[in-house]
């Protein structure tokens, strides 16, 4: 039986270095504008398949179930996250903010890169 630590170390690696891996192919292969939506749908999943292989090697599934939950919950999981989209949204158009950049109008997406 593998322990809880060993399962989580085990997730953890899987989820790094598939998400490394592909960000490095996706950077060393055009960028993001060659590959668009297909790599951050990959990139969400991937934890989920890291998951799916970490259980499916231990053999226990037993901590995975589809209970509902209070009504409330599921209201604040919905009602959270657009509440502050659409804060963020009214933010950057009351500041005119239409690309965020550090220097010399220089784009974050290519430093980060």
């Amino acid at each position: 039986m593998w322990s809880e630590q060993k399962k989580v170390i085990y997730f953890l690696i899987l989820t790094f270095v598939s998400s490394y891996a592909l960000e490095f192919y996706t950077i060393f292969n055009g960028g993001v504008d060659n590959f668009g939506m297909w790599l951050l749908t990959s990139l969400m999943w991937l934890p989920a398949l890291s998951s799916f292989i970490v259980r499916f090697w231990s053999k226990d599934w037993s901590d995975i179930g589809f209970r509902t939950g209070p009504i409330k919950a599921y209201l604040l999981v919905l009602i959270i996250p657009l509440a502050l989209s659409f804060f963020s949204f009214y933010l950057c158009s009351f500041w005119d903010i239409r690309k965020m950049g550090i220097i010399d109008g220089v784009p974050v997406s290519k430093i980060i890169i």
